[in-house]
């Protein structure tokens, strides 16, 4: 086994991020003014990624605490490793 995370890129599963923005502009007041409303989704299709096995063969056989669930040598935790879906809308008046 390496320390340089390739042993990890093996067993952590990685999933990219889809980032989608939208952007419309409307002419206001004699096209000299307009108005820019935007909409951005970052992590638009919610994908989950959970933190991978516990790879360390020294830690203890897998058991179950309650309120606290599984942990030990190659068990899995349930907390989200990366950001869920967040929207975010903006608008913008330039003249």
């Amino acid at each position: 086994m390496t320390n340089n995370g390739e042993t990890d890129a093996a067993r952590i599963p990685r999933i990219a991020n889809v980032d989608l923005s939208l952007q419309k502009s409307f002419p206001v007041w004699e096209q000299k003014t307009n108005f820019t409303l935007r909409l951005d989704a970052f992590n638009a299709f919610n994908s989950v990624l959970f933190g991978g096995p516990d790879t360390n063969p020294g830690d203890a056989n897998a058991t179950h605490t309650q309120g606290a669930g599984w942990s030990g040598f190659d068990r899995v935790r349930p907390q989200q490793q990366n950001f869920p879906r967040i929207l975010q809308i903006s608008g913008k008046i330039t003249f």
